[in-house]
């Protein structure tokens, strides 16, 4: 869930009528669309202090915090903040998910399910038919519950209310491939590339799809055009490395896993990969094992 394209959709305007608008917003704002988080989090606090309700505009300033600082891989306090934007807007389905997803992210999955379920409910209570972010956000919850089917029906209902929605196909996409029906993940990621060719999500999405359909040399052309969209993704540099170790290219697979836990090396799962197995006992796989210990 990117729960901070609600900072870039209040700083162009679409929820602007609704927040509590003062100078330090507006420059936390800013900051937030700029990618200063840090900034954007002291500006928040100051906005805070100037803010006496108590209400659902005070929760949209806590949600902003929080989201700030999950960027900032702060999320212990990101969780402090949700827990007071739910504190302001108890039944707000946006902060419930966002939960779940700090808890998801701390390893707290039952505390993360019992939140997604929250969503959930605070949605079938207050639920606007035509209201895509709420339908979204339902089809997120849906998928981390593993109510694939579900899940899928919801962004299928997202996009016939906007067709261009890539957060919707790009969803779509996602749960296919969960169910394991390739060929309608591909199908559906081809739909969201017609609309933006460059999407990183979409071309890793692809690659993915290929990789698990054994396609390698058309799956390893989705990972470099995607590497080269944004050189530092570090799963786009990981799948090459899958790729290439499926090829028996061991010395370019280590080459680029050695990249991915460059720029990640707290994330362990890259090495237990099955698909790995071939560049297992190389020297400097060895290496990179105790680079992320």
């Amino acid at each position: 869930m990117n729960i901070i394209s609600t900072l870039k959709k209040m700083l162009i305007g679409e929820y602007l009528t609704e927040f509590p608008m003062n100078e330090h917003m507006m420059s936390a704002l800013t900051a937030g669309f700029d990618g200063d988080y840090a900034s954007a989090v002291k500006y928040i606090d100051e906005a805070i202090d100037e803010t006496e309700s108590f209400d659902e505009e005070k929760s949209l300033v806590y949600s902003l915090k929080s989201a700030a600082l999950i960027h900032l891989d702060r999320n212990e306090e990101a969780l402090s903040a949700i827990n007071l934007a739910i504190k302001c807007d108890p039944i707000n389905e946006f902060n419930w998910a966002t939960k779940g997803d700090i808890l998801h992210d701390l390893g707290r999955q039952q505390e993360s399910l019992k939140a997604y379920e929250k969503s959930l409910e605070s949605l079938s209570s207050d639920h606007e038919e035509k209201n895509t972010d709420s339908i979204l956000t339902r089809a997120d919850v849906l998928s981390h519950l593993g109510r694939h089917e579900e899940s899928l029906k919801e962004y299928k209902r997202a996009e016939n209310i906007e067709p261009y929605s890539i957060d919707a196909i790009f969803g779509q996409a996602n749960e296919l491939l969960d169910l394991k029906k390739h060929k309608e993940s591909l199908k559906a990621c081809e739909r969201g590339l017609k609309i933006d060719c460059n999407d990183p999500d979409l071309v890793i999405h692809k690659g993915v799809v290929k990789l698990e359909l054994d396609l390698l040399e058309d799956s390893l052309k989705c990972f470099e055009k995607a590497i080269l969209l944004d050189p530092t993704d570090d799963l786009a540099w990981f799948n090459k490395a899958l790729v290439l170790s499926k090829l028996n290219q061991k010395e370019d697979a280590l080459d680029a896993l050695t990249v991915a836990v460059g720029i990640d090396s707290e994330n362990k799962k890259y090495l237990e990969e099955k698909d790995l197995d071939n560049i297992r006992n190389e020297e400097r796989f060895t290496r990179l094992m105790k680079q992320s210990l």
